[in-house]
């Protein structure tokens, strides 16, 4: 069965049972401060509030931890060069190589655009990290308006996981028969493991859909997980470590 490290970390987590509002305020509250913040004291902090928050308290072993904020630390840095690094840009240089520069005032750009995105993905990962998708899903559908938005993304959840456990049956078999014994043979079983995968996909898909259909139902919903009570404690914990994230940020220095 195909598994996710992130999905994993959320089933095991001891936040698991927690209000999605709860969480939602904190991860919320955290995001807004990082990508409002002046300086880099509060992106600083919202990076460790979150991290602890996530490991600490919430019960994400740091490993899981690290591999899901890995993802966002790689796109943000290739995102970033093409801001650090400039052609023929005016400006004492830093470092030249060719036509490409890089000044003081990109470089401190790229620093800040680079902080505010990690420390605003630390922060979402924290929610995501700690909320199974079923309760997210459930708490999302009811929001006025965004109930079909909450149906889409349920749909899209069950097809990746059908997709991976595709890919993972092939490649097993593939496997087995040698198909991997070497460099030639490798390549024709991926090439043959991508088209078995989007047929094993596209079938699960059909079932899918014929099974739900024969229940009237067309939705592909998790069911309606319990309502879960909002702790006036926890939320007054997590809107104080927002409110001392944003008062810290403004105290520090600014870019």
């Amino acid at each position: 069965m195909a598994r996710l490290s992130l999905d994993d970390a959320a089933w095991g987590s001891t936040w698991r049972d927690r209000s999605t509002a709860e969480k939602a305020v904190l991860s919320g509250g955290l995001a807004a401060v990082a990508l409002t913040g002046r300086g880099p004291v509060g992106a600083a902090l919202v990076l460790l509030a979150a991290s602890v928050c996530a490991c600490a308290l919430a019960g994400v072993t740091p490993r899981a931890w690290a591999a899901a904020l890995a993802a966002p630390v790689v796109f943000v840095a290739l995102g970033v060069l093409g801001i650090v690094v400039t052609f023929g840009a005016a400006g004492a240089p830093l470092l030249t190589w060719g036509p490409l520069v890089v000044t003081e005032a990109s470089a401190l750009r790229g620093a800040r655009v680079a902080a505010r995105a990690v420390s605003t993905s630390a922060a979402v990962l924290l929610l995501a990290a700690t909320t199974p998708m079923p309760h997210l899903l459930a708490s999302l559908s009811r929001v006025p308006g965004l109930g079909v938005l909450a149906e889409i993304a349920g749909v899209v959840y069950r097809m990746l996981f059908g997709l991976l456990d595709a890919q993972a049956r092939v490649r097993e078999t593939q496997a087995a028969r040698l198909g991997y014994r070497d460099a030639r043979a490798a390549r024709r079983s991926v090439g043959a493991l991508g088209a078995a995968t989007l047929i094993r996909a596209w079938t699960g898909a059909r079932r899918l859909e014929a099974g739900l259909s024969g229940r009237g139902s067309t939705s592909a919903g998790f069911g309606a997980p319990r309502r879960r009570p909002v702790s006036r404690p926890f939320v007054a914990a997590g809107a104080a470590l927002v409110l001392a994230c944003a008062l810290l940020s403004l105290l520090g220095p600014a870019w």
